[in-house]
């Protein structure tokens, strides 16, 4: 069975329906910050900047390996990036090979590319 939702950094898995991330994210970022993102896109990007994976049904990914665009503690976007380059931490990776099993063969590929980086 495929788990869907967000992987925090910490290892922390939070789990969500098909179709429900970004709800999910929003959630999550309410929770973070104690405010309401501005929208849902921004609360997922700010998931993505604070170095959250996503695992989706056919995928798994992250803003690992790029630079990341700036977003303050209210989740708020602007088009700076901080030049900052994420990785899958340690927590992250054992969770994703704990959970590689039970992953689809698109999520495995996902997986593997990550791993890999």
């Amino acid at each position: 069975m495929t788990r869907i939702g967000y992987l925090s950094p910490e290892g922390e898995f939070h789990e969500c329906d098909p179709w429900e991330h970004l709800d999910k994210a929003t959630e999550i970022a309410e929770s973070l910050t104690h405010r309401t993102p501005l929208t849902r896109l921004d609360a997922e990007q700010y998931l993505l900047n604070l170095g959250y994976l996503v695992v989706a049904s056919r995928s798994v990914y992250g803003n690992t390996g790029f630079p990341q665009r700036v977003c303050d503690d209210t989740g708020k976007l602007s088009d700076k990036l901080t030049g900052r380059i994420l990785s899958v931490t340690k927590k992250q990776r054992e969770w994703l090979e704990t959970n590689y099993a039970e992953m689809n063969t698109e999520e495995q590929r996902s997986v593997d590319r990550l791993l890999d980086e």
